[in-house]
C-alpha cells in the first residue's frame, strides 16, 4: 500500500550553523575609540542569525489508502484536507489534523487535482479526456470533455474559488467517448490547442482564451493572490 507523508516546518526549532564566539575587550593603545566586546557580540549574533536554518519536522501524519503510485496531491488548509489520486482509480480525502481517511471518491480517476478554498475539487482524467468538478462530499457538479487530441498539462484555481485555468497542449489522438456512463451527453470544449482556458468552476464554461503562438506548449501556470497577474511557462 502506498502512503503519503505529511510534514510541517517549524520556526521554533532553529539550529545555528555555528556558535557565536565571545571575546574579551582590551584597552585601547591608540587615540581611537576603544573596541567593545558588545560590538563583537552584535557582529557575531548577526552572522549567527544569517546561519539559522529551519528544519522540516515529521512526519506528523502518514496518509494511507492508495494501492498504487500517487500521481497528484493538493492541500486545502481552509478545509483541513489533503486530496490525492493514484494510478489506480479513486480519489482520496484525508484529514490534515488526524490523518484519517475521510472520503473515497469511488471510480474517479485523476492525473491532476486542484481544490478551491470552498472545497470544490477539480480533476483531470487523461484516460477519459475530461475535466470533472466535485463537492468535497463527492457530488459531481459539472463535467466537460476536451477537444480531440488535446490534454491538460497544468491547472490552477483563482483565490476566490470561482474560476479555474487549464493549460492545454496537443497530444496523441484518442477516441474519447462523448457520453457519460449513464448515457448522458457531455459537452465538449470548443477551443484550439495549445491554449490557456479560463473556466467558470461550477459550470466549466469557457469565458476567455488568450492567444498563444503555434508550438508554445504550456508547462506551468501560476496566479498571484489578487488574480491580477498570470505567469505562464512555455517550451
Amino acid at each position: 500500500m502506498v502512503h503519503t507523508t505529511l510534514s510541517k516546518t517549524s520556526s521554533n526549532r532553529i539550529h545555528k550553523s555555528f556558535t557565536s564566539r565571545t571575546s574579551v575587550s582590551e584597552p585601547s593603545t591608540g587615540s581611537g575609540a576603544p573596541f567593545s566586546a558588545n560590538n563583537t557580540n552584535v557582529a557575531n549574533n548577526t552572522l549567527a542569525n544569517k546561519g539559522k536554518k529551519c528544519r522540516i519536522e515529521g512526519p506528523i501524519q502518514v496518509l494511507r489508502g492508495h494501492r498504487r503510485e500517487i500521481v497528484s496531491c493538493c492541500v486545502s488548509s481552509d478545509q483541513g484536507v489533503v486530496v490525492s489520486s493514484s494510478e489506480s482509480s479513486d480519489v482520496l480525502l484525508h484529514s490534515i489534523r488526524k490523518g484519517r481517511l475521510i472520503r473515497r471518491l469511488v471510480g474517479v480517476t485523476a492525473n491532476s487535482l486542484c481544490i478551491s478554498s470552498d472545497g470544490v475539487i477539480m480533476a483531470w482524467s487523461s484516460s477519459e479526456g475530461s475535466i470533472s468538478v466535485f463537492t468535497i462530499n463527492g457530488v459531481l457538479i459539472a463535467k466537460a470533455k476536451l477537444p480531440f487530441s488535446c490534454g491538460v498539462s497544468c491547472m490552477e484555481m483563482s483565490m476566490d474559488g470561482q474560476n479555474a485555468l487549464i493549460g492545454m497542449n496537443s497530444c496523441s489522438s484518442m477516441d474519447y467517448s462523448s457520453s457519460n456512463e449513464d448515457g448522458k451527453e457531455i459537452e465538449r470544449l470548443d477551443v484550439s490547442s495549445p491554449s490557456i482556458c479560463f473556466l467558470n468552476l461550477y459550470t466549466l464554461q469557457v469565458f476567455h482564451v488568450p492567444k498563444l503562438g503555434q508550438g508554445q506548449d504550456i508547462t506551468v501556470l501560476a496566479l498571484n493572490v489578487d488574480n491580477t497577474n498570470l505567469l505562464v511557462s512555455t517550451v
